[in-house]
């Protein structure tokens, strides 16, 4: 008999976030249960957010979005998985048992920090910054060359500027033509709406950078507990030299600093990438992501690449209409 008893639930998710925040040291924003909501809402998928008890003790949640038979944990986001109380942590395959036999699962992928399959991706990797107690001190713990290239784009005219929905139409701007250049489908300007609508229990904040009133650089930011993460961030090449990425990382970071966040991520990326590279340069912790998978996968890296140079050369406007169609299957 399953010693673990597993449970669906919608409703108020202080449980889930108080548990969280006492009895697990490495959560990030797909920990958070409104995930699960702001990703039917936006592609019309179905999920759930687990708890996982051991009698009447709460030791563990997990939550899933199901794309046809596949059980994803989490998609569009660089995390997932299981999160157990520290006591638990060696019973994590046990556990995991229990959720593929409670959910009946045949095929799924789930992202973590841990291996949990002889099936997984481990070329993409995160990187946290642990962060300072002020402004001052989170400026003085970078090198000196990286903080005279912060001054540099402040001295070149570059604005920063954060908020809300009301600079959506400025991030999607920048966000779309940079995956258009990047050969990318995009997501959907309504998945952005949502993001405001439906990601609770926490801040989501757009940051802008300005250079003679024209908006060239810009972010998305989510905030869970004392978790941070710049979900995507771009800029517009052709004003590289200003230095906007130095200005934009700064000011997403002195955000997250003055809001009392421990750690600022930056995201996901490639190990061996020129954006790993300048993420490092910020002081930055690399850490292994693992994609695990209930089967092997087909390589089509040949095959991406050489849609992506046909998709960069499409017309904007028809790529925007295009690319939300195509974006929600690329999780």
């Amino acid at each position: 008999m399953n010693k673990y008893r597993l449970e669906k639930y919608r409703c108020n998710y202080s449980n889930w976030n108080n548990f969280i925040e006492n009895n697990v040291s490495l959560y990030t924003i797909a920990s958070n249960p409104s995930i699960v909501g702001l990703l039917e809402k936006s592609f019309n998928w179905m999920g759930e957010n687990l708890f996982i008890y051991n009698g009447s003790q709460l030791i563990g949640v997990f939550n899933y979005i199901k794309i046809d038979n596949k059980t994803v944990s989490i998609p569009h986001f660089s995390y997932g998985g299981l999160l157990v109380s520290e006591e638990y942590n060696s019973n994590k395959e046990d556990i995991y048992n229990a959720i593929y036999k409670y959910l009946d699962i045949d095929s799924f992928e789930i992202r973590s920090f841990e291996k949990i399959s002889n099936f997984y991706n481990d070329d993409k990797v995160t990187n946290f910054l642990y962060l300072q107690d002020s402004e001052d001190k989170q400026l003085n713990f970078f090198k000196s060359k990286l903080r005279s290239q912060i001054k540099k784009g402040y001295k070149n005219g570059l604005i920063g500027k954060y908020g809300g929905k009301e600079l959506l139409d400025d991030f999607y701007h920048i966000y779309s033509s940079n995956m258009h250049a990047l050969g990318s489908p995009v997501l959907g300007k309504y998945f952005f709406k949502n993001v405001f609508q439906n990601y609770k229990y926490g801040d989501a904040k757009i940051f802008c950078i300005y250079f003679n009133d024209k908006v060239i650089a810009s972010s998305l930011v989510l905030s869970y507990l004392n978790f941070s993460e710049v979900c995507w961030a771009s800029t517009l090449r052709e004003y590289n030299k200003l230095s906007p990425n130095m200005v934009l990382y700064w000011e997403m970071i002195k955000y997250a600093v003055d809001n009392n966040k421990y750690v600022f991520s930056f995201g996901r990326g490639s190990k061996d990438g020129s954006t790993n590279k300048f993420k490092k340069q910020w002081g930055a912790e690399e850490r292994q992501l693992y994609f695990n998978y209930s089967e092997k996968q087909t390589a089509q890296l040949k095959k991406m690449k050489f849609l992506s140079k046909i998709w960069s050369k499409l017309p904007l406007s028809f790529v925007n209409y295009l690319g939300p169609k195509i974006a929600r299957r690329l999780y």
